[in-house]
C-alpha cells in the first residue's frame, strides 16, 4: 500500500497532492478563522469542506489533540482531511517530544 501524506503549513491553491491532509485549526473548526494551514484548506475546499466539518462535528473538537476526520471536498487534491487543535504554547514554552 502506497499512501501519500501531507501536513499543510500554508500553501498557495492546489499546490499539493496527497491521500490525507492534516492541518491545525481552532476547536470550533471555523477554517476561515483559524491559522494559515486551515485557511489554505478553506481556499481550496471552500464552503463544501466547512459545511462537512460542521455537519460531522457540530460542536467542533472537544479536546486539544483530538482529530476531526472529513472527506476532501471542493478543489482539494486529497481523499481525507484530518483537522486537529493544539494549545498555543507561546514563544517561551519548552517543547518536549
Amino acid at each position: 500500500m502506497n499512501i501519500k501524506f501531507c501536513v499543510i503549513v500554508s500553501l498557495p491553491e492546489n499546490e499539493f497532492q496527497a491521500d490525507v491532509v492534516v492541518a491545525a485549526c481552532q476547536k470550533s473548526l471555523e477554517l476561515k478563522e483559524s491559522g494559515n494551514s486551515a485557511k489554505s484548506l478553506y481556499r481550496n475546499g471552500g464552503d463544501e469542506l466547512q459545511d462537512e466539518a460542521k455537519k460531522k462535528y457540530p460542536k467542533g473538537i472537544e479536546n486539544y489533540g483530538d482529530f476531526a476526520n472529513i472527506p476532501g471536498r471542493g478543489k482539494l487534491n486529497c481523499q481525507e482531511v484530518f483537522l486537529t487543535c493544539m494549545p498555543y504554547l507561546g514563544e517561551e514554552s519548552e517543547t518536549v517530544c
